[in-house]
């Protein structure tokens, strides 16, 4: 099981190691307090959540298949999970990848989700959180989301295979 590490940046040394779910490669985020981070488990399809005073994981969220990527909106309400694939949990056919919006501080909700395009990669919320950004490398696209309904607004062609995507305010 895969471990993360916690490193005081002061004195570069190790505080820390603890254990998340398997594959946990699949990106981190900080809420805005800094209060909690996640950790995307690729293979067990789940969202740690660690306290970051404790260094313990306080909860487990299961998420659409091959969490990849997370951003944190900025109201601190959700955090959007990036998936490779679907998932029977958001309802949708396993080979959609998605865009699921997992609640923060609300009851889970399985229906919040967004099919976005082949083999994404790249996720980006603008400051307000009325935008968010995700590139798909199969489909050489960005699709552009409304960061309230989860309704695509746009779906922009770009050059090939776009690995990554940034918003600048």
């Amino acid at each position: 099981m895969p471990e993360i590490a916690i490193v005081d940046t002061a004195t570069d040394t190790l505080v820390k190691t603890f254990k998340v779910g398997n594959e946990a490669r699949g990106g981190l985020a900080f809420t805005a307090d800094g209060k909690t981070f996640f950790v995307g488990n690729v293979e067990d399809d789940t969202v740690s959540w660690v306290d970051t005073a404790t260094h313990q994981v306080i909860k487990t969220m299961g998420v659409p298949v091959s969490p990849q990527r997370i951003e944190v909106s900025k109201d601190g309400k959700f955090a959007y999970v990036l998936t490779r694939m679907g998932g029977q949990e958001a309802g949708t056919d396993a080979a959609s990848p998605v865009l699921f919006a997992m609640p923060i501080t609300d009851k889970h909700d399985a229906s919040r989700f967004v099919r976005v395009g082949k083999a994404p990669w790249g996720l980006a919320v603008s400051d307000d959180g009325g935008l968010i950004y995700v590139s798909s490398n199969a489909d050489s696209t960005i699709t552009v989301i409304d960061g309230k309904t989860l309704k695509v607004l746009a779906t922009v062609p770009v050059n090939k295979d776009p690995q990554a995507v940034a918003f600048r305010p």
